[in-house]
């Protein structure tokens, strides 16, 4: 296997960063989102969650952009896996349009460019991963 320059592991430690936060930013948002649900005001008064939305989807986008081209052998996912991703892409969406319902019927096109986003990165995890 040849030698990775610095520049190659410079990138390689950047694309892991930045996979690492989107993956921290989006349990983070799942869990807040639940909380805020339940009980209003008990984040939301301290910080602007659209800019950790805007962020966790900026994320995403740049690491599917910038992923590796690298073709792997890959395994087959079941059924049961993609509808587990997609399912949690949903409620991203949903999240997404639920606390951007202030911007008007802009927070429904962010919500499926989260679903999108959120469907493809971590598929594309998965994939690298395996």
């Amino acid at each position: 296997m040849p030698e990775l320059n610095f520049k190659d592991k410079i990138i390689k430690i950047a694309r892991e960063i930045s996979r690492d936060a989107f993956y921290c930013l989006f349990i983070f948002l799942l869990i807040t989102g639940i909380i805020e649900i339940f009980k209003p005001g008990f984040l939301l008064n301290y910080i602007n969650l659209n800019c950790l939305l805007g962020i966790t989807i900026l994320l995403g986008a740049i690491n599917i952009l910038f992923s590796s081209p690298e073709v792997k052998t890959l395994k087959k996912f079941h059924p049961l896996n993609y509808s587990t991703i997609f399912l949690l892409s949903i409620i991203f969406g949903i999240f997404v349009i639920y606390f951007l319902r202030e911007i008007g019927p802009w927070n429904f096109l962010a919500g499926i460019c989260a679903i999108i986003v959120t469907y493809l990165f971590i598929i594309l995890s998965f994939k690298e991963n395996l």
